[in-house]
Parts: C-alpha cells; structure tokens; sequence
C-alpha cells in the first residue's frame, strides 16, 4: 500500500508494474552503497585530486506515483532515503556526512536519468593539515550533491558534489574550505 497525493490508501498489482529495479517490496528497507570518488577540498598545498573510498548507509523512503502521462494505471516509485556515509579521502582527510536524498528535480527516461540537487547532507570533514592554514581540523561540512546520472535500471549512479566548510569565516584572511566529489556510487538492497 502506498500513499496517493491526496493522502488516500492506494493498491496496485506488482504486474502492472513498471519493471525497475526498485521494487514495491523494497518499501522501508535498507541499502548499502559502495563509492569511488575523486575528492579535492581547499586549502592543499599541492592541490592533488585523491581518489577515495566512499561506504554508506541508507534507509529507503519509498512512494510510489501515478504516472502522469501513462495511458494506463501505471505506477513508478519514487525512491527517497536517508543515509550516513564516510569517504576515506587519505589517512589524513576523511567525511562523514548524515544526508538526504529525494528525486524531486529529476528527468527519468529510458536509457538516462539525471537528477538535479538530489541530495543535501550535513556533517563533518576531517584534514590533519589545516593547523597550517589556522584553521580546525575538524569542520562542521555541508554537502550538496549539484547532479545525478543514471543509465539504464541499474542502481549505479555517478554524482557531481560540492561541499563548503560552515566554520569559514568571510571576513578574515584565513582560506575558505570547499571541495568537490566526483565519482560512481552503487547500491546494493537489501530484499
């Protein structure tokens, strides 16, 4: 049973299905999602791109809806989720972010998808050497993830983000913190 926008109760047939990977069964479930990310945050002396390791966690937010356009009753789930994941950018450099994700803004098709600032996540970003720059080692991080693509029904994405350090201070001649994370994510459910 899902929600329809009104709030009502609404049943369907798992036939009548739309046949993606996200099945009605997966409502409230967890998955697991394994990443290779190219990160790069302000200020680095060497300004070197590192590939990172990404693990998280999410708990699935499933509804399905109507589709508009669909001449008959053809349902597709939306799919939104929390999750915590850790990015392991060296032994020096490390995230951990608690995030939110939805497919609000999206454009789905066939064979593509993209999905524009899909995910916003709060946390902290770790980097041994910011004492250098007069800066904290630990700063409190925001995460937004600027677009999303997907091909075919496959659960592996690759995702363009940006993160800015909330402890920057705009007034002062210390260096602001900021970065960008590039890279595949896929997921694996939990049936």
């Amino acid at each position: 049973m899902a929600q329809g926008q009104d709030g009502r109760a609404i049943s369907f047939d798992e036939e009548k299905y739309d046949q993606s990977y996200i099945s009605p069964s997966l409502r409230g479930k967890h998955s697991i999602s394994l990443g290779l990310l190219n990160v790069q945050t302000t200020p680095d002396q060497n300004l070197v791109v590192n590939q990172s390791l990404q693990v998280g966690y999410n708990f699935l937010i499933l509804k399905e809806r109507k589709l508009i356009l669909a001449l008959k009753d053809i349902y597709r789930t939306e799919i939104n989720s929390i999750g915590l994941h850790f990015t392991l950018v060296n032994p020096y450099e490390h995230y951990l972010m608690g995030t939110y994700s939805s497919s609000f803004l999206a454009k789905k098709g066939r064979f593509i998808s993209f999905y524009f600032l899909s995910e916003v996540g709060l946390g902290y970003h770790y980097k041994k050497n910011l004492k250098s720059f007069d800066q904290n080692r630990f700063n409190m991080s925001f995460l937004l993830e600027f677009i999303r693509f997907r091909v075919g029904r496959i659960p592996l994405y690759l995702n363009i983000s940006g993160t800015y350090a909330l402890t920057n201070n705009l007034f002062n001649k210390t260096p602001i913190i900021f970065g960008y994370m590039v890279g595949f994510r896929y997921y694996f459910y939990r049936k």
